[in-house]
């Protein structure tokens, strides 16, 4: 059913493009004309003549650069039989020297002479296709040429064609004054109608996206508007001091299509390289012209545009291509400039509107997964590289225990649901663990700070999470305290507990990570604290009170911290919890554990805790 609506949409604005191209632009306009109108209706002056103010003034500028462009045009259209000379020129300078064929002249002659030989062996058959005996072959007979010629159009004719063209320019562009006109007076009322249209039962959720839509595009139209403006007076004046015909018509058809994003600027710089191969029989005018588009386009779209508006559009590149390619297919040229500013439309529409969030999903420049979605996904194909990248664009605006308390372990948690649904089979399990402890082990390297992010004021960004202190790197201090990170019986305890191992030592903390078979296997160690690790405590609750019995029994008097990962919440000292195991200590996240062994380290006196009630994320 959503397909042949689509389907219904298109074909509707394919077809009625007459009517909806003029409406269109009509709609963008009265955007740009928006804040010049509230300026005028602050000013005390009547709504209709602020309208008529903006309105006249707008359009008698496009019809004062429409008569420029004109006179310039007819110029250029006398001045062309001149540059005959010049391409000429162009033409022999291919030729080599002394009469000699050019390069492309003796590549087109052995193509022609090949075809020559592909088709010689049919003339050839022709050929000897004799009749029988000594007769001699009949001629064929010659077929009449036939050529239908109309009559010399009369000046009437002559007339009417030409004026038929401007006629339909001019009827398209008085409907787009009438709309401007009729939309900028009848602003408000039509608002509160598309407000009733898009649902009057959430005016909240209907007014952001409008406001959404309206300031976005207001925004983007001026700012874009003043861009090309500038972009298109810069180039026109740098041809006129190069020297280029009408360097008028030029500078506006730049200005114009840089509206097309990422290639417009190139074909509008396509027509003046032209016109400049054809005036000169150097290429030095050739070469001036494209440096000129390349500077200045290079300048206004990798600094200008970043400084003023950041590309903001919502809109990411390849939805701002494919639209370009739909629209120019459904509107022609009109379509291809107005590509981004509809596509910007759909994708506010799509971010307000929760019937229409695959808009949101098709167009936005936001990434359709969160970061621990893009996590799991990384690591359920085993993709150790992607998982690398992410982690390290993230270390460059966050320490790597954040990375791992917010990123990983909602990663992990994820996992670990679709474990219990039983959706994973033993071989994807086991990929996920070996990628994230293979993850970890290439993350060794980094030290667990915050990197400070500069401002737009130049000062530097605070972390909304404060680093954790490392302690003294001392022998006494590290010797102080022996933390083991033992890994429950869960598939993904283990990288975890590698993860909190990690932090531990790069806090000045002696840590080692092993799995429970291991540790009661091998001679007890001289731990002063043991961390236990587990993703999924609520699957079997006795196995964990069962190995805090262990670890009691083995090392007497030992601390125990049990990291419940897969849970969200708080721990409130001395509240019971149908998991309490008699551990000294519970944690809900890598931070809290890494703080409770700091503290423990640094020889402060810890109450123990018991996890509040909270059910799994």
């Amino acid at each position: 059913m959503k397909i042949m609506v689509g389907l219904a949409v298109i074909a509707g604005l394919y077809f009625g493009r007459a009517i909806f191209v003029p409406l269109a632009l009509a709609v963008l306009i009265s955007f740009i004309l928006a804040p010049p109108l509230r300026q005028l209706i602050r000013l005390r002056i009547n709504r209709i003549l602020a309208v008529l103010l903006v309105v006249l003034c707008f359009f008698s500028a496009i019809f004062g650069l429409a008569l420029i462009v004109g006179q310039q045009v007819v110029q250029l259209a006398d001045k062309l039989p001149q540059y005959e000379q010049s391409l000429s020129a162009k033409i022999e300078s291919f030729r080599g020297p002394n009469g000699e064929k050019s390069t492309f002249e003796r590549a087109s002659e052995v193509f022609r002479n090949l075809r020559q030989e592909i088709q010689e062996p049919n003339s050839k058959d022709e050929k000897l296709d004799l009749p029988a005996g000594n007769a001699k072959p009949q001629p064929a007979e010659k077929p009449l040429r036939v050529e239908v010629q109309e009559p010399e159009p009369t000046p009437l004719e002559l007339f009417r064609r030409a004026l038929t063209p401007v006629l339909e320019i001019l009827a398209n562009a008085g409907i787009v004054v009438v709309f401007v006109f009729f939309i900028l007076i009848e602003r408000d009322h039509l608002r509160d109608r598309l407000i009733r249209l898009a649902g009057s039962s959430d005016l909240q959720r209907t007014t952001d996206a409008m406001n959404d839509a309206a300031s976005r595009l207001s925004r983007y139209l001026l700012t874009q508007t003043a861009l090309n403006a500038c972009f298109g007076i810069v180039v026109g004046t740098g041809l006129w001091l190069i020297g280029i015909p009408s360097p008028a018509v030029w500078g506006l058809l730049a200005g114009l299509l840089r509206f097309v994003p990422y290639i417009g600027a190139f074909i509008g710089a396509a027509f003046p390289l032209a016109l400049a191969i054809a005036i000169d029989p150097t290429w030095s005018t050739a070469l001036w012209t494209l440096g000129l588009f390349v500077v200045v386009e290079t300048v206004t779209g990798q600094f200008i545009e970043s400084v003023v508006y950041g590309r903001s559009t919502g809109l990411s590149p390849i939805a701002v291509l494919l639209s370009t390619v739909v629209w120019t297919w459904l509107w022609g040229p009109v379509g291809l400039l107005l590509s981004t500013p509809l596509t910007m439309c759909l994708g506010v529409m799509g971010r307000h509107m929760p019937h229409l969030e695959f808009l949101d999903v098709l167009f936005g420049d936001q990434t359709p997964l969160n970061p621990g979605q893009v996590f799991y996904q990384r690591a359920l194909i085993g993709s150790l590289d992607q998982l690398v990248e992410q982690a390290e664009n993230s270390l460059g605006r966050k320490s790597l225990l954040t990375y791992y308390d917010e990123i990983a372990l909602s990663g992990l948690k994820l996992a670990q649901l679709d474990i219990r649904r039983g959706v994973l089979d033993i071989d994807r399990i086991q990929k996920i663990r070996d990628t994230v402890l293979q993850l970890v082990d290439e993350l060794s390297d980094y030290d667990d700070i915050t990197p400070k992010v500069p401002t737009n004021d130049g000062k530097e960004k605070p972390s909304s999470l404060p680093d954790l202190p490392s302690l003294t790197p001392r022998a006494d201090r590290r010797s102080a305290l022996n933390v083991v990170c033992i890994a429950g019986r869960g598939p993904l305890d283990e990288p975890i507990a590698a993860m909190l191992a990690q932090i531990l030592v790069k806090h000045g903390i002696d840590a080692t990570c092993q799995t429970k078979p291991s540790f009661f296997a091998a001679t007890v160690p001289q731990a002063a604290f043991v961390c236990l690790s587990y993703l999924d405590v609520d699957y079997a609750p006795q196995r964990l009170r069962h190995l805090v019995l262990l670890v009691q029994r083995k090392l007497s008097g030992v601390k125990i911290l049990v990291g419940v990962w897969g849970r969200e919440g708080s721990v409130v000292p001395g509240e019971e919890h149908g998991i309490d195991a008699s551990a000294d200590f519970y944690a809900l996240s890598l931070r809290d554990s890494v703080r409770t062994c700091l503290d423990m380290a640094s020889g402060k006196k810890l109450r123990p805790v018991r996890p509040a009630p909270a059910r799994m994320s």
